[in-house]
């Protein structure tokens, strides 16, 4: 009998926040914000209805402007392929402390790694709804046993290099729906991630 106004701000604090525009604003004014890490707002259209757009939406959007955005560039040349600490769960950790993990770091996505800090897979926030009742427990079981419970196989993590070009990053966070790519060096390991914020702020 909780009312589900008492989940707002409970796992990041956009929650408490509606970014919103009118239909007839700029895109480069969407932009502004999202660049932020906001990861949606809703568009008023002159009928009065709402529609949300998401960052993945305007990366879509600028996808096919390849060439004129300098999207063949690599991460390198680009300035993307920054080596960067990333909070990370082992296969070894359970489902439930992968998300009390990301909780706690603020992120909704994070990088499962093996012993040798190769990435083998990704769990994320969206990977709760998969859960009900009915396999709750599986929360208990290593990451991995988990993601591959919830959907039924256990996907490719999607990674980079530094000599990756943007349009790939983009073409790889479009198709997987994913908010994040990692970044691994010449031997898999990881070094770093290329986000959808990062690609708008780019």
């Amino acid at each position: 009998d909780i009312p589900v106004g008492k989940v707002t701000g409970v796992f990041h604090n956009e929650t408490n926040k509606t970014w919103h525009f009118n239909d007839t604003d700029l895109v480069l004014e969407s932009f502004d914000i999202m660049c932020l890490g906001v990861h949606q707002a809703a568009i008023k259209n002159s009928d009065g209805k709402y529609k949300l757009v998401s960052q993945h939406d305007l990366v879509k959007f600028f996808h096919k402007f390849e060439k004129a955005l300098g999207l063949d560039k690599s991460l390198d040349d680009a300035g993307l392929a920054k080596e960067k600490s990333c909070t990370v769960v082992k296969e070894s950790d359970v489902a439930l402390f992968a998300f009390r993990r990301m909780e706690e770091s603020e992120n909704t996505a994070l990088p499962v790694v093996d012993g040798s800090n190769q990435v083998v897979g990704t769990i994320s926030v969206s990977d709760v709804r998969s859960l009900s009742t009915n396999n709750m427990d599986m929360v208990l079981k290593p990451v991995l046993e988990f993601l591959e419970g919830v959907h039924g196989e256990s996907s490719a993590p999607v990674t980079c290099t530094s000599s990756t070009t943007v349009y790939s990053v983009i073409r790889d966070l479009v198709e997987s729906f994913h908010r994040h790519v990692w970044l691994v060096n010449d031997d898999g390991k990881l070094i770093g991630c290329v986000s959808l914020t990062d690609i708008i702020d780019y």
